[in-house]
């Protein structure tokens, strides 16, 4: 069905995921392939969420399939030319506040979309974020470790957070509120757009980690004024 074009990033305990021609569809897809046994429940957790979240600003599943005895299974998506993290990377920062605001915007739009579907993404970082080439067209992706609340409260219980970017209840092993700590992923997120680090950064790995469970944060003086 697919005629490989060429990989994406390094393989991964996880699988896979490359890019492609779909004979089925007749266009370019990205395929991300699941190592057998690994993963099962964040393969059908992100099938099951995307199945859901039908928005402009969030990646679109055009497919999948489940494991087989020969095959193992696979999800297929829209290809995208960039990651916000190899944008900033390629940049040295973006390239000017507007559109900072812009993609931040977009990003906020998608997970508005997720929150109204009680879906909490709980990994909203750079490397989530997908972009084309003229930075334009703004997708959130990786609903693998994404989780849906049943109550008002919207707790949950999910450690699927980069450490970086996740909200010091998450890091807590205590049910917390999943649009809440998406909205402090957001929040930093921010900050590393604008300045290009975390705000609770510390002199080490350790030292961040007591800052976040703290919520000691500092705000860096090179964020725009207006944005402070």
């Amino acid at each position: 069905r697919f005629q490989k074009h060429q990989a994406i990033g390094s393989p991964g305990s996880s699988g896979s995921v490359f890019l492609a021609f779909d004979e089925e569809l007749q266009c370019d897809v990205v395929v991300k392939v699941i190592s057998k046994g690994v993963y099962k429940e964040e393969f059908k957790r992100e099938i099951a969420h995307l199945t859901l979240l039908k928005h402009e600003n969030i990646i679109a599943m055009l497919g999948y399939s489940q494991a087989t005895a020969v095959d193992p299974a696979f999800v297929v998506f829209e290809p995208m030319h960039w990651d916000l993290f190899n944008v900033i990377h390629s940049f040295e920062s973006i390239p000017n506040t507007s559109m900072v605001i812009s993609i931040f915007s977009k990003v906020c739009a998608a997970v508005e979309h997720c929150h109204a579907h009680q879906i909490a993404h709980l990994d909203i970082k750079p490397e989530n974020i997908l972009l084309s080439h003229d930075l334009e067209t703004v997708k959130l992706c990786d609903f693998g470790g994404s989780s849906h609340w049943l109550s008002q409260s919207a707790l949950v219980m999910e450690l699927s957070s980069t450490i970086e970017y996740a909200a010091p209840e998450v890091v807590s092993m205590h049910p917390f509120s999943g649009d809440k700590a998406d909205m402090w992923s957001l929040g930093i997120m921010l900050h590393v757009l604008f300045t290009g680090n975390w705000p609770h950064k510390g002199r080490n790995q350790q030292q961040t980690l007591e800052n976040l469970k703290k919520g000691k944060i500092s705000i860096s003086h090179s964020i725009p004024p207006e944005y402070d």
